[in-house]
């Protein structure tokens, strides 16, 4: 569809065909969506219209969520091998055998080892290998980067606090079980989820525990806002967690489980349950707001922007709803299938689809066809360089922009500012679209 058309909401703008079912997150970025499928294929798509810049096969199965950083997209396949392709033309940038899982921070690429249960430090540009650190167990998407440290959880139960530069750890910290899922990193604080049923916070400087809180079983991690932790339990249950000294302050049951985190807007937390339902629960009390049945199974974690929540269930279906009063703003069904998770920009909603296509959705009635940049729903915890944006301008495009703080996307490219949950000024910290919030630990 060209610049010039108009589409309502929830119609399709187009669709990509691709050999084999996708599997992970859509990467939008300077007008490109990447995408990588079960094939180990990694795909480039023209944001505006659908149509294919590139493709470039791995040597596995399971193409990871490509990450973009400057002019390379990064990714790994599930069975082991990580590789850094050129954003324009395709090709191989370097390869590293090592590796899985992508994640740049600071002109560097952490992955865990495919079978040595290895943290790999690798140098952005070249592939090479800067430092490895070695546990006693698989490392998977357990990793964070803050303010020098790298964070790493291991299935041998530890968490791990590591110097960037050098790799040499400056703390350990011992669960009971092993951790699979990311930490979040909060102020002073780091709050893991364990395969023990705790989730714990642990002081940021030293390894001790501060508090530990019983949620059972499960691997989504806990969101954090303010003196909040909120945290999705094994049986079904949301809780809300004093961030200080891990007392209870409220508890919200559901019918189901949850593989994802909480999403925390302003005053209101969303959960989705594996009993297809999306729940809004008021913050403060723990009280239900309302509740939204997707009509399947729901496959995507809920994502929340200019008042609106989107989700994906079971049976190729997406949904758009009203985030104050749960009522439905439009829905799309694509043929049978489920979805893999969604891309937001300012006027399109991006998903793979396990039918092997990837669709564009129009999010809002405009004649722009979607070819900018919101939300990067990577691994990437950082920038490769850290952006310079001034008041006035954006480090993406140099687009003027309003004054700091104003608005939340570049007008023009699209490139997210702020944290829909506290919003923190990211260009203010040096940041560009973190994966999550390093004020207050809300995913993005």
């Amino acid at each position: 569809m060209s610049d010039g058309q108009r589409s309502s909401p929830g119609t399709e703008r187009w669709r990509f065909e691709a050999d084999r079912w996708d599997t992970c997150w859509p990467t939008v970025r300077d007008g490109t969506v990447y995408v990588g499928s079960t094939d180990g294929t990694v795909y480039a798509v023209d944001a505006a219209d659908g149509s294919a810049r590139w493709r470039f096969e791995t040597q596995g199965h399971f193409a990871t969520t490509p990450v973009v950083a400057g002019e390379t997209v990064y990714v790994g396949h599930r069975s082991g091998g990580l590789y850094a392709i050129d954003t324009k033309h395709g090709t191989e940038r370097w390869r590293f055998d090592g590796g899985k899982r992508p994640i740049v921070a600071d002109a560097t690429v952490y992955t865990g080892g495919r079978t040595d249960g290895c943290l790999y430090a690798l140098d952005a540009a070249t592939g090479d290998e800067r430092w490895r650190f070695e546990t006693d167990g698989y490392v998977q998407r357990s990793v964070r980067t803050a303010d020098g440290t790298v964070y790493v959880g291991s299935h041998d139960g530890s968490l791990y606090a590591l110097n960037a530069t050098s790799g040499i750890e400056r703390w350990g910290f011992e669960t009971g079980d092993l951790i699979r899922s990311p930490p979040v990193v909060a102020e002073s604080t780091i709050y893991v989820k364990s395969g023990d049923g705790n989730l714990y916070a642990v002081d940021a400087n030293d390894g001790t525990e501060k508090w530990r809180f019983a949620v059972g079983v499960g691997d989504a991690p806990s969101a954090v806002t303010g003196s909040t932790a909120y945290v999705g339990g094994g049986d079904g249950t949301v809780y809300a967690v004093d961030a200080r000294d891990g007392i209870e302050q409220w508890r919200f049951e559901t019918e189901g489980e949850f593989r994802f985190s909480p999403v925390v807007v302003d005053s209101t937390v969303y959960v989705a349950s594996s009993d297809g339902t999306v729940y809004a629960v008021d913050a403060n009390s723990g009280t239900e707001r309302w509740r939204f049945a997707v009509g399947g199974e729901i496959q995507t974690a809920p994502t929340v922007a200019d008042s609106s929540l989107f989700v994906g269930g079971h049976g190729g279906i997406v949904c758009a709803v009203d985030a104050n009063d749960g009522t439905e703003e439009w829905r799309f069904e694509a043929s049978a299938g489920d979805w893999s998770v969604a891309t937001l920009t300012d006027s399109t909603v991006f998903f793979g689809n396990y039918n092997g296509n990837v669709y564009a959705v129009a999010r809002t009635e405009t004649g722009r066809s979607g070819a900018i940049e919101v939300r990067d729903r990577s691994d990437r915890t950082g920038d490769v360089e850290p952006a310079e944006m001034q008041a006035g301008s954006c480090e993406s495009c140099g687009a003027d922009l309003p004054a700091s703080g104003e608005s939340e996307f570049c007008p023009s490219c699209g490139v997210h500012r702020t944290c829909r949950n506290c919003g923190m000024n990211f260009a203010e910290r040096g940041l560009d679209d973190p994966a999550y919030c390093p004020e207050c630990g809300a995913e993005q």
